[in-house]
């Protein structure tokens, strides 16, 4: 039974009960009492079916046509549908509306590429032109702007990402790493233990989650807040910025640079905070510090957007409270902020 059938075949057994249910209530009471006694537990019983029925009914159908959300971890079947409406690729299987060229436009001014994870290729943003690197694109048309970002890249699969495409003779010219903090992940013991049962979790499926859109909702967001990992998820983070984590990632930032400085480019960097955390306490404030003594260490120009959004109420620059990606208000503020950091540092070029 496909998903469309599970749907049509829950309205039909909800008709059934209310109808059974009117019926039942239409008729009068007839025998003794203890025959009157079983009715009416018989007829309480049908209505509390027919209750429940109409209740998920109502919840399966608001989350299969009119709830078109994202979650941060993207397990459920309303996110996997999000993807289809929304995710469309190019012709490198890269999230725009455009296809990319390894070699440079000539007539272009700049060649930007922007390397970064689901912040840059705009998870949650229904519009590809939304997000910041199409508001960038659409603010600067001479720049040659490309996308190089995939829903949870690391900076490990970042590296491999950019040496394979050096492999087939990409031409590079400016890099802008968008880094978030959590780009340090795949160091993280705890979390790589995590995640492959999480998402394992989704691959064995029974029947109702694999055909209910309200079940397969709930349930995962019922996994996540429940899985005492996933709940520390940031905590891991914070700890893994000391240490030999750190060393390693702070190597890997090095390899970065010198892969993209040797092949002609010139490193920028753009560095997101957890937008969720925002606040007087927000916690990653010596994280933020770490990284900016980094880049100004290795001259490499940096813009911390932190300094834009520590204001912000985490409600108004995130997607949902099932989503700490940056909303669409979140990618405008953060668009004006890299175009005119892009000016400053390209003028002279």
């Amino acid at each position: 039974m496909g998903d469309s059938a599970f749907y049509v075949a829950i309205l039909g057994l909800t008709a059934i009960l209310l109808s059974a249910s009117l019926a039942f209530a239409r008729r009068k009471p007839t025998g003794n009492r203890q025959r009157r006694l079983w009715r009416l537990l018989a007829g309480n019983l049908l209505l509390l079916c027919s209750l429940l029925s109409t209740i998920f009914t109502a919840f399966e159908t608001y989350y299969r046509f009119f709830y078109d959300s994202t979650d941060s971890f993207g397990l459920s079947k309303v996110m996997d549908r999000w993807m289809e409406r929304h995710y469309q690729a190019n012709d490198w299987g890269i999230r725009d509306n455009i296809d990319y060229a390894f070699r440079r436009n000539e007539t272009s001014s700049q060649r930007i590429t922007f390397l970064g994870d689901s912040f840059t290729a705009g998870h949650g943003i229904a519009e590809v032109d939304d997000r910041f690197v199409n508001l960038v694109r659409s603010a600067w048309p001479e720049w040659e702007i490309q996308s190089l970002a995939m829903d949870g890249l690391d900076t490990g699969r970042e590296i491999k990402s950019l040496q394979q495409l050096l492999k087939k003779r990409y031409e590079l010219d400016v890099v802008v790493l968008v880094y978030c903090l959590n780009d340090i992940s795949d160091l993280i013991d705890e979390w790589n233990e995590t995640l492959p049962l999480i998402k394992e979790s989704k691959k064995k499926q029974g029947f109702l989650l694999r055909n209910s859109y309200a079940i397969s909702t709930l349930y995962f967001r019922y996994k996540v807040l429940n899985n005492p990992s996933a709940a520390n998820y940031f905590k891991f983070v914070l700890d893994h910025y000391e240490g030999s984590t750190w060393e390693t990632q702070r190597s890997r930032l090095l390899i970065l640079q010198r892969i993209i400085e040797s092949n002609g480019g010139r490193l920028l960097v753009v560095t997101f905070p957890f937008l969720h955390s925002l606040g007087p306490e927000y916690p990653f404030r010596g994280v933020h510090k770490k990284l900016g003594a980094l880049w100004q260490d290795l001259q490499i120009p940096h813009l911390d957007l932190l300094t834009i959004f520590d204001s912000s109420d985490p409600d108004e620059v995130v997607l949902n409270r099932y989503d700490a990606h940056p909303n669409q208000a979140a990618h405008r503020q953060a668009a004006r902020e890299i175009v005119a950091f892009l000016e400053a540092e390209l003028s002279g070029e």
